[in-house]
């Protein structure tokens, strides 16, 4: 199956060979149906003996279940885990989507990454490029045309990224609570000099607030949906996403 339970590797229990040889190394992504929480999860396994191309010792298929359909391919094959010997910047991983019956909006949540990698998801069918970072999940809706290779996941930065939001930036946090209550935003706690900016899954900016202290309202006129909440300052960005219904 492709919900929460279907396949969960852990650390201790990874593949090794002998005690020279260390355990594998993955990336986990997984992609989010919002209104019921429902999660496909894909691994990116990183192996020093497997090949680049389709192996079956250490690549293992997919098999559809009652989550959304996320995952990479390689050499025409549908892949759960995507093994690589190793990760460069020019290195492209092509992922298939498909979302469940009636249901509209879904995130992509990086899970488990490894140290210093930089991963970059770009939507085809938007032509947006967003950084994926554990704190900030790419938030977008299902397009019924969209080709069913949406996404290409890259390793080195785009040269030109007018729609990407930055995620976390070093050990900052900024404090601060951000809810909605009947179309209303509610800001209370945040530092005079945070600006918060109100995005749509897309990338797109909607609006923008100056806080300051206490506790502030704010109409929003917007329709349904999931939206994503940046706060900024002088010592890091820090997203969350806000749900209007």
């Amino acid at each position: 199956g492709a919900s929460d339970a279907m396949l969960v590797i852990d650390k201790e229990a990874r593949t090794h060979k002998g005690d020279e040889q260390k355990p594998d190394d993955y990336i986990v992504m997984a992609a989010e149906e919002l209104s019921e929480g429902m999660k496909q999860y894909t691994y990116i396994r990183l192996n020093a003996n497997a090949s680049p191309e389709y192996d079956h010792r250490f690549d293992a298929s997919f098999a559809p279940g009652i989550a959304p359909v996320f995952h990479p391919s390689k050499a025409g094959q549908h892949l759960l885990v995507y093994a690589l010997p190793g990760l460069h910047e020019d290195l492209i991983i092509p992922y298939h989507f498909a979302g469940m019956e009636h249901s509209g909006q879904y995130a992509i949540h990086l899970t488990e990454n490894l140290e210093d990698n930089i991963l970059f998801l770009e939507d085809l069918a938007l032509d947006t490029i967003h950084q994926l970072d554990h704190e900030f999940p790419y938030f977008f809706e299902d397009i019924p045309d969209a080709p069913q290779e949406r996404f290409h996941l890259h390793f080195d930065p785009p040269e030109d990224d007018p729609t990407h939001i930055a995620g976390t930036e070093g050990d900052s946090f900024i404090h601060g609570e951000a809810w909605v209550h009947e179309r209303t935003l509610y800001l209370k706690g945040w530092d005079e000099d945070t600006q918060l900016d109100l995005f749509d899954m897309t990338g797109r900016k909607l609006q923008s607030f100056m806080p300051g202290g206490g506790t502030q309202t704010h109409y929003l006129n917007l329709p349904p949906g999931v939206y994503v909440l940046r706060a900024s300052n002088g010592t890091g960005v820090y997203g969350t996403r806000l749900m209007v219904r």
